[in-house]
């Protein structure tokens, strides 16, 4: 019961998180909480269910590439605080930035 809640809060605050982002950032975000829903089920189907035959390896894969994807829609926002990245002497756009 807790992984199924726990399955269902990362695919609704993937989804919420997608609504006010851009339309590619939104897909990456959405995909991501699907791959990311998609780990937790195997994980729980082969632990409490049935062994699933390279039941760990799926889990490894839908969740690295979840987790991925999570992160890519994320980086419009951080390339939109440039030139500001914060302790950086290069920008994260590829921009020198000069600090005092």
């Amino acid at each position: 019961m807790v992984i199924a809640m726990m399955v269902v809060t990362a695919l609704t605050r993937g989804v919420s998180y997608s609504v006010n982002t851009s339309n590619k950032s939104k897909l990456y975000g959405i995909v991501g909480a699907v791959f990311f829903l998609i780990s937790d089920s195997i994980l729980a189907i082969d632990k409490f269910c049935a062994p699933i035959d390279n039941g760990k390896l799926y889990v490894m894969i839908t969740y690295y590439v979840g987790q991925i994807l999570i992160g890519a829609s994320a980086w419009p926002d951080v390339l939109a605080s440039c030139p500001h990245c914060s302790g950086v002497t290069k920008c994260l756009c590829g921009k020198k930035v000069k600090y005092n």
